[in-house]
């Protein structure tokens, strides 16, 4: 089940991702399928069953106050989940803080290969 929701993130990820003129890759994929009516595979929907989706959400909401170590990227880290949950008032279970950490996994290997 997490599975699928790692490939989804993993694909999000690189959509993500700015490329030399600032752009995301998603845009200059989307601006190639418009012009030649042929879907770049990267843009090929990948599977997430929905009673896991509301994680990636999860996941993007505490992405968004990841802090900085002046080098990179600080992980999410354990204690700023917890406060997160706190925050928003909503409990996440340990199954939840798993996948997360999954998805947290997947986002830093890619920071790491830039």
């Amino acid at each position: 089940m997490i599975g699928g929701l790692v490939e989804y993130a993993k694909s999000e990820f690189t959509l993500q991702e700015a490329q030399k003129d600032g752009v995301s890759l998603r845009h200059h994929l989307q601006r190639v399928w418009d012009m030649t009516g042929v879907m770049p595979e990267q843009l090929e929907p990948i599977e997430v069953e929905d009673e896991v989706l509301y994680l990636w959400d999860y996941f993007t909401s505490m992405n968004q106050r990841r802090t900085s170590n002046g080098f990179g990227e600080n992980p999410i880290s354990a204690s700023e989940m917890k406060a997160w949950s706190e925050l928003n008032g909503i409990p996440i279970s340990t199954f939840e803080v798993q996948a997360i950490q999954m998805l947290e996994l997947a986002y830093m290997r890619r920071k790491s290969h830039d």
